[in-house]
């Protein structure tokens, strides 16, 4: 199976990527899921030719558009121990 065709490092801080085509969602919901949903179909309908683009789930962003890092832990998994 090939890797991705760029570095994430790259990815998540934009570089060699226009933020176009980069979508950060910091979690899964119903609300999230409509969106990348949405997100999906505009990178798919490519219509600026910007060959798709990226959705990054569990990566969150300030008001500036900047990653907030580290990312939060991922929720425990649903009948795990608490």
């Amino acid at each position: 199976m090939a890797g991705l065709p760029i570095n994430l490092e790259d990815l998540l801080y934009a570089r060699g990527v226009e933020d176009a085509r980069r979508e950060l969602k910091a979690g899964w919901d119903d609300f999230t899921a409509e969106s990348a949903v949405r997100t999906i179909c505009a990178f798919a309908n490519d219509i600026l030719n910007l060959n798709g683009g990226y959705l990054i789930i569990g990566v969150e962003e300030d008001e500036q558009g900047r990653l907030k890092l580290p990312p939060p832990p991922p929720p425990p998994a649903r009948g795990a121990p608490a």
